[in-house]
């Protein structure tokens, strides 16, 4: 069995991932001997891709956006033994990598501070849930506004002059003007959910008019950054649902990106339901938005979120979920430039507490 396999996105970041390849070769060249890794890029079939080469090694690393990792993730869950996950970040929000820590990794060691964790094989576990009977996730899944918008941001960015912007960095501005022209879109009527709670409770749910927005979320960063919920964990098998019936709370939602805060923080009282077993049905056709990709949803379609798998996934927080939660609280996700990197103060802390 080899060390470590790098499967990497060419398309990704408008095009980065090509080049990548590249540059992680240059970086391995001093880290291990040439026959203990592969470099390689996805196929059209990631999952497929990575459900057959997995057995050959003890960790995986996808380069790409949350869509790719999600597809590789998806790939090697089933297996008896499955290689443990590391992530090097190329996409547009890539929140699977923030809520694991990687990116203040990224800003301070670039490429080889993560190539360095990835080697390191630090591990935590994180769940994989269901989204209906044909789609996995481990990020977030979601119908409404930001289902739709993402949907209009994949249909344009493919088009030849924004192709250019986005390779140039405009991805996010992009985004962002995109996102202004679909900010009137909603849910249809009829929307209908029943869910199980922690304590094993059931409750039914019928939502006979327009929502904005619902999203179930299993880790702590959704839409580049923001916080669905404090109570989020990534190995409890549990998921939380926001549910948006109007514009201001959309609005609350996407300021959290800029105070740090979590949703259900300043939200309303019925904001957010922690579940761990969800049963839900929209009344029309769909666009829902799964682990960054946009996937067509059928009237009627019953789609049932549960716990599927668990996998582990390299991590700058060997500690576990629960200390991403205090890292988002304290800085926000973000690191100042010149300051110490607050991973590495709180793993200092715990260190000195043991």
């Amino acid at each position: 069995m080899k060390k470590l396999l790098f499967l990497v996105n060419p398309v990704a970041g408008a095009g980065a991932g090509a080049a990548l390849a590249g540059r992680i070769a240059q970086e391995m060249r001093t880290r291990m001997p040439e026959d203990l890794y592969d470099i390689m890029f996805t196929t059209a079939d990631a999952a497929a891709q990575a459900r057959d080469l997995g057995p050959r090694y003890e960790i995986v690393a996808a380069a790409g956006g949350d869509g790719t990792i999600s597809r590789i993730a998806r790939g090697i869950a089933g297996l008896p033994e499955p290689p443990r996950l590391g992530v090097i970040p190329l996409g547009t929000g890539n929140d699977c990598a923030r809520s694991l820590g990687l990116l203040p990794v990224r800003r301070r060691g670039g490429l080889a501070g993560l190539i360095d964790l990835i080697s390191s094989g630090t591990a935590s576990p994180v769940d994989m849930l269901t989204f209906g009977a044909e789609h996995m996730f481990i990020n977030y899944a979601g119908l409404g506004r930001d289902a739709a918008i993402a949907a209009a941001f994949d249909r344009v960015r493919r088009r030849a002059p924004f192709r250019a912007l986005c390779a140039h960095g405009g991805s996010r501005l992009l985004y962002f003007f995109i996102g202004l022209a679909g900010a009137r879109h909603t849910c249809a009527p009829g929307i209908a959910l029943s869910y199980q709670a922690p304590d094993g409770s059931t409750h039914a749910l019928q939502f006979p008019h327009r929502l904005c927005q619902l999203v179930i979320g299993n880790i702590d960063s959704y839409g580049g950054g923001v916080r669905i919920s404090s109570r989020t964990r990534m190995d409890d098998g549990l998921f939380e649902v926001a549910i948006m019936r109007g514009s201001a709370r959309w609005v609350l939602l996407h300021l959290g990106r800029l105070t740090g805060r979590a949703y259900d923080s300043f939200g309303p009282a019925d904001a957010v339901i922690q579940a761990r077993q969800l049963a839900l049905q929209p009344a029309a056709c769909s666009t829902a938005q799964v682990d960054g990709e946009t996937v067509a949803i059928e009237p009627h379609a019953c789609l049932d979120v549960r716990f599927a798998a668990r996998i582990q996934m390299i991590a700058a927080l060997p500690q576990g979920p629960a200390w991403h939660q205090r890292v988002f609280k304290q800085y926000g996700g973000h690191c100042n430039a010149g300051a110490e990197n607050p991973l590495t103060s709180l793993q200092k802390q715990a260190t000195i507490k043991t």
